[in-house]
């Protein structure tokens, strides 16, 4: 057991670290000018590049990627997939299983790290439903990526485009937006105590 959550938690680290490189060398050129014009843009621009790069990575080697095994797929059923990890506990009664199940860990991943494109939203919008509408703008570009093989990068897709991702992605921006707003909210007031 301990062995398995070790080996899924190593894999997971370097998962998440190779999206923050690929968003750090793409992000912080796009920075620069940012930095000068529009200071308030750049924690978006680089939490944004996080979450996109970690629904598209790894990116398969096009000189052996075969679009005959893959097959583009949409799946419209939400949370189509923790139905059967459901069963699967209830039948071996071995919840820790939960944490080295991709599906599972992936929908909770997909809140998790979308909240940071939401928190940085507070910098920029005062609702929270705009932040919401904005989250689901960036998931809804992610899918239909997904979807296109990378816009057309490859000749088929090779990963799913998911109504759950576009689901749990936005709840993560919605959630960070509120989170980052409540927090900031704090501050202030403590600094402000009038």
């Amino acid at each position: 057991m301990i062995g398995e959550i070790l080996a899924f938690a190593t894999w997971a680290a370097t998962y998440v670290a190779s999206a923050i490189v690929w968003a750090g060398l793409i992000g912080i050129p796009l920075s620069v000018p940012l930095l000068i014009w529009f200071p308030r843009l750049v924690p978006l621009l680089l939490s944004s590049l996080f979450a996109v790069f970690l629904t598209l990575l790894p990116f398969p080697d096009p000189a052996t990627f075969d679009c005959g095994t893959t097959a583009a797929r949409v799946i419209l059923q939400p949370f189509d997939g923790l139905g059967g990890i459901a069963g699967n506990i209830a039948r071996t009664g071995q919840v820790w299983r939960l944490l080295t199940d991709l599906t599972f860990v992936s929908s909770v991943m997909n809140v998790v790290f979308f909240m940071l494109p939401g928190a940085a939203l507070t910098l920029l919008l005062r609702s929270a439903w705009m932040a919401a509408a904005c989250g689901l703008g960036l998931s809804l570009a992610i899918e239909v990526t997904q979807f296109t093989g990378n816009l057309g990068w490859y000749d088929c897709a090779y990963r799913y485009a998911d109504v759950t991702d576009l689901m749990t992605n936005t709840l993560g921006v919605w959630l960070g937006f509120l989170l980052a707003r409540r927090l900031t909210g704090h501050r202030a007031r403590r600094a402000n105590p009038s």
